[in-house]
Parts: structure tokens; sequence; C-alpha cells
């Protein structure tokens, strides 16, 4: 009887050390409500900071995969919060998600606010066999703008997962396939949207673009689009819409510029046919209603897709009636036909030389400037004056706006308004910002950025 009962005994104890293992893996999400000021006013979601109604949501620095991430105790990477006056913080953050925000898509990774919810990816806590977490995995999560009601949407094994969040969907691509998963039901549900996509996509404000082989092909692309809140996939683009079905094409995805009820897709083209009469760059304007594509309508850029004269663009930005192709630090302006703005060399052009990122083009009720950062240094030049009902090409010099040390590990630099958000990378990467003069002159002052959130200890004191 008492071998019985030692038996029984060490059952009990293997019983209750499991218990305390797995309850070691299960994080507390629980936390009170912090007093807020609901809004139905989103701006610049999908960045390190996002506008909610009088108040700016940001993440808190770049922590890191491997930092900690107990719920509850994370600073550095957190989800914080700060009043916004005529749009520029002000007082004290306020860590609302004390998880550490992390991920590898610097193009959509950011954070999100869809009706009164945060969402953001993080790394996993899970133990692995020698207790340590296996912040090497992602997970998705969400939690109310009051930092309550804390959840775990979706699990990865890496962090590779790029996801967008529109009203009632999480869509995210993962190993070629595209999902969707219903957020508006706790357990939040996912259905199979596509499989076997190619590397090349564009996430949009409300629209989905990418690609497939044709059937039975691994040399012909097919271009489809998917509605991020629910919906039909559609072929837009392909051989027999092209009224060639016996040619193979492949497309590159350029840029997708939303245009209020219509969508104009840039995109590259290459043919298989003699000496390939259609390589080159186009776009369409697709309307919202439909996406009918008409061959006849397509407005062609270049006569080749790489050249000295006829250059590979990368992005396109629609800057008042015209559209500018980046390309090898340059902007060539075309009209929305795909024919040239007259200029210099044949073509209207902004030569900026080097590496450089358009961050914004800004429409005012006088002009039309973009912004670009290059070599860590941000810029602002007017490239459109207003003439009567539309505009003219002027020449200025570019005014050096701000110069700080960025991090881009994770997250760019942004701009929201006047402000400009980033990680110091010369405060390990902390959150600062940066307001912009009301008026900007070749004088403006280039004083450094000011601190956004919290700062931890350590930080402190390897930076001060």
């Amino acid at each position: 009887m008492k071998k019985k009962l030692t038996i029984l005994f060490a059952a009990l104890l293997v019983v209750v050390t499991a218990a305390v293992v797995i309850g070691g893996c299960t994080e507390n999400l629980k936390q009170d409500a912090i007093a807020t000021e609901f809004s139905d006013v989103v701006a610049s979601n999908g960045g390190m900071a996002v506008v909610y109604g009088n108040y700016l949501y940001f993440v808190n620095g770049y922590a890191g995969e491997t930092a900690s991430n107990t719920f509850g105790e994370v600073v550095k990477g957190a989800v914080c919060r700060v009043a916004l006056t005529n749009g520029v913080p002000s007082g004290e953050a306020q860590v609302i998600v004390p998880k550490n925000v992390y991920g590898t898509d610097k193009t959509y990774g950011g954070i999100y606010i869809v009706d009164d919810y945060i969402y953001y990816a993080t790394t996993s806590t899970e133990l692995d066999g020698d207790g340590n977490p296996k912040t090497s995995q992602s997970v998705i999560m969400r939690t109310k703008v009051d930092g309550t009601d804390t959840s775990v949407i979706a699990e990865f094994s890496d962090h590779t997962v790029v996801f967008k969040v529109v009203e009632g969907k999480l869509v995210y691509i993962r190993n070629s396939a595209i999902f969707s998963v219903d957020i508006n039901n706790s357990k939040f549900p996912e259905t199979t949207v596509a499989e076997n996509i190619l590397t090349d996509y564009i996430f949009g404000e409300e629209y989905l673009f990418f690609m497939n082989y044709a059937e039975d092909s691994t040399t012909d692309y097919i271009v489809k689009v998917y509605p991020l809140g629910g919906g039909e996939v559609k072929t837009i683009l392909d051989a027999e819409k092209l009224g060639s079905p016996d040619t193979n094409y492949t497309f590159a995805l350029l840029s997708a510029i939303d245009e209020g009820e219509n969508i104009r897709l840039f995109y590259s083209k290459t043919d298989d046919g003699v000496n390939t009469p259609e390589t080159g760059v186009y776009s369409y304007l697709y309307s919202k209603d439909g996406f009918a594509f008409d061959k006849t309508k397509e407005a062609r850029y270049t006569l080749n897709s790489t050249g000295t004269t006829n250059l590979a663009y990368t992005d396109f930005y629609k800057a008042g009636d015209y559209y500018l192709g980046l390309s090898s630090g340059k902007l060539d302006a075309f009209n929305a036909d795909g024919t040239r703005v007259p200029g210099s060399d044949g073509i209207e052009s902004l030569n900026i030389s080097g590496t450089v990122t358009v961050f914004d083009v800004e429409t005012t009720s006088d002009a039309v400037y973009l912004w670009y950062l290059k070599d860590s240094v941000y810029y602002r030049i007017r490239i459109l004056a207003k003439e009567g009902e539309g505009y003219k090409f002027v020449e200025d010099n570019a005014y050096k706006i701000f110069s700080a040390s960025c991090d881009s590990s994770y997250l760019a630099p942004e701009k929201i308004g006047s402000v400009i958000y980033y990680f110091n990378s010369d405060i390990s990467n902390n959150a600062y910002y940066y307001v912009i003069p009301e008026e900007t002159t070749s004088e403006t002052d280039t004083a450094k950025g000011k601190i956004l959130g919290l700062i931890t200890e350590a930080d402190i004191v390897a930076a001060f």
C-alpha cells in the first residue's frame, strides 16, 4: 500500500510540475484600463506612429528581436501614447501596450489602429527546451487603445509574415499564400485567399495587388487584385487581356496610387516576342468598380525597361497633374498618358543623385513639394507652382530641413503633418521627433530632435 501511495505522489508531483512549466509559458495579459478619449479619427496606419483622435500612439524605440518581452515589464519597444496639441506631441508619454513590437517587414510592418484596437507584431514568449524564450518566432496580437483586452491573433515560426489591417480584416502573406483573418470574431478564424503567389505584391489602402503564374506555366504571369475588406480575387492583367494569348509576359509591380474612385497601377512588362517589342514601364487607371482593362488605354512610359535614356523606374508618385518616376536618384515627369513633360534632355527631371527615399509629396494651395531623405538628411523642394487650373514646373533649390541619425532596421522614419518621427540611432534607437518649422528656407534651423517617449535607465546611462 505504501508503494502505491509513493507512486501516486510521484505522479501528482509530475502533474503539478508540468502545470507550473506550462503556466510559466502563459503570460498574464491583463491590466487596468487607462483613461482614454475614444475616437473615429485615425491617420497614418502601418508605421512607427499612428494618430488616433487627440493622441499619438507610437513604438517606443527599437529594442530588437532578443529583448525581454514579458507583458507588463516592457518599456523600450512598447506601444506608448502621448497627447497631441495642434498635431504636435505634448505632455508625458505613457505605456499602453507593454510588449516589444518587432518584425522584419520595413514596408508595412508597423502598428495599426482599427475600431479602437492596436494591432502589432511581437516576439514569442514561449520557452524552448532550455527555458529560453523563442524570440525568433513571431506573434500578431491586438490590444484595445485603453490598454485592455489583449489577445493573440496568430503565431508563426519566424518573422517573415507581412500583414495589413483594415476594418474587419487582418490580411497577411506567408509561405507564398494570402490569408484573411476575421477580426470581428474573437476566435479569429482565417481563410485562404490565394496560394502559390509570386514574391512581387503591393498592399494598397483598400486592395492587395499580387501575381500568379498562368496555368501550366512558369514563365507567363497573371496580375490579380483582392479587396482587403473581403471579396473575390480578380485577374486584371494577363496575355488574354493584352490581346496576345500566345505570348508569355512577365510583370513587376511598381506602385499603386489611389485616386478616389480609381487606382493607377504602375508596372513593368516583358514579352517573349521577337526583339521583345512590348518591354517597358506602363500604367493603367483601373476603376474600383470592376477593374476592367482596355488595352487601348494602357499608358507606356518607356520604350525599354532599362537603358541610358529609358531608365528602370522603381517607384512612381503623383504630383499635381503629373507623375514622377524615380530611378537612380532622378525623378522624371510624365503626363497621365505616359508622354514626357518637355524639359532639358527631352524630359522635365529632378536630379537628386544618389540613393534617396521619397516619403511625402505635399500639395498646398499654391504649390507641390517633394520631401525626401538622403544620407540621413531630410530635404524639401518645391517642384510645381499653381498656374491657373493646373501646375507648372519650377526650378528651386532643395532646403535642408533636418539632419539626424535614423535607424531603419525595422521601421523607417515618417512624416505626419508637420512632425517627423524616427528612431534615433545616436540615442540607442529610442523614439524621437522633430517639429518642422512653419517657414522653411535655406537658413532653416536643423536643431536636434526631441525625446518622444520613455527612455530606460540603461539607455540613459549609455547615451548621456
